[in-house]
């Protein structure tokens, strides 16, 4: 999905909302360098709210946004790792099992729950821990720009609200319509930022200038006072910009998803008829494509042998005439799969 909105050219922003405690390591430092990458590459403003947790892994995803907002009662930190070892062997005793592993390799089933964790195997897995803490804390004191000795310093500590700033691990706090006011007033900014640039490097080179260019610049002094803002986008002195039409890109939101969800309905329907059940509300909320679920479909149906009577086609766009069902590709696979009985 951020890949999707950092290649869309009618996305100037990306805003990630997080609200977890966190979860696996396995992939999260990958996940939160191409997040930063993405958004160095693109040009793209990258923010990130917790609304009302980013903690742990989720923490290190939100910690490669530009500026990391939480709600009033959001939490973030929990900046460690930790490995859980379950010794089920007198549980296992008391039901009347006794297991025996047959392997090769003398560290194959380490950490395996059915016997007492020993203590060469328990010095491995700190061992592990303490690297991927060492890369964690890494990892957001360099998209923090904190040391790494203020991150482990915490010792993996949970802050709440104005805690959390005050030790540098979010920037602001306020409400996820606050956070995207600022940053609608940020790319304004810098709107502005660049246009005036763009005006001093033409005034430069007087020939290049309109009639009406020369006029404004005649009658504007380089000296006017510039509004002062901070880098996210809250301004320091009395003018305040024009107010965001939260209505307006509500509306966008809405029609976007509108047409997403028709296209999962149209798939769904579609597969249903050939037996596999597709919820597109579910595809929806979790972030599935309409391509992403019509390869699935036709995953699943080629694991049925019919897959090589389907051929994948896109519902009609928006503004022509809705595919006939007698037309459809998945339902003439299923009359044809039908016929060979």
């Amino acid at each position: 999905m951020a890949e999707q909105a950092f290649a869309d050219p009618q996305v100037r922003a990306v805003l990630l909302e997080i609200d977890s405690s966190g979860g696996e390591a396995g992939g999260v430092f990958d996940l939160a360098q191409r997040l930063r990458t993405l958004a160095e590459t693109s040009g793209k403003p990258l923010w990130a709210i917790a609304d009302e947790a980013a903690l742990s892994a989720a923490y290190a995803i939100a910690s490669a946004a530009d500026r990391i907002w939480l709600t009033r009662t959001a939490e973030v930190g929990s900046i460690g790792v930790v490995a859980v070892h379950v010794d089920e062997s007198m549980a296992d005793a008391k039901a009347g099992l006794n297991y025996t592993f047959l392997h090769a390799g003398a560290h194959k089933v380490d950490g395996h729950p059915h016997a007492p964790l020993p203590a060469p195997v328990a010095a491995d897995i700190q061992a592990d821990i303490e690297q991927l803490y060492d890369q964690f804390i890494a990892l957001v004191a360099r998209f923090r720009r904190l040391t790494p000795e203020a991150i482990r310093d915490t010792e993996a500590r949970v802050y709440r609200g104005e805690a959390a700033l005050r030790v540098g691990l979010a920037d602001r706090i306020g409400t996820r319509a606050d956070a995207i006011t600022a940053l609608h007033r940020q790319l304004a900014m810098r709107d502005g930022r660049r246009s005036r640039n763009e005006s001093a490097a033409r005034a430069s080179h007087p020939s290049q200038l309109t009639q009406k260019e020369t006029y404004m610049i005649d009658h504007n002094t380089t000296d006017a006072p510039v509004e002062d803002v901070h880098e996210d986008g809250a301004p320091n002195s009395s003018p305040t910009p024009p107010p965001l039409d939260e209505a307006a890109i509500t509306a966008q939101v809405e029609q976007r998803l509108r047409r997403q969800l028709a296209e999962l309905t149209e798939i769904a329907a579609q597969a249903k008829r050939i037996g596999v059940t597709v919820d597109p509300a579910l595809a929806l909320a979790r972030g599935v494509t309409p391509d992403a679920l019509r390869q699935s479909v036709l995953k699943q149906a080629a694991e049925r042998d019919v897959a090589q009577d389907i051929v994948a086609q896109a519902p009609a766009p928006a503004s022509t005439q809705p595919q006939s069902v007698a037309d459809s590709p998945l339902v003439k696979a299923a009359q044809a799969y039908g016929g060979r009985k």
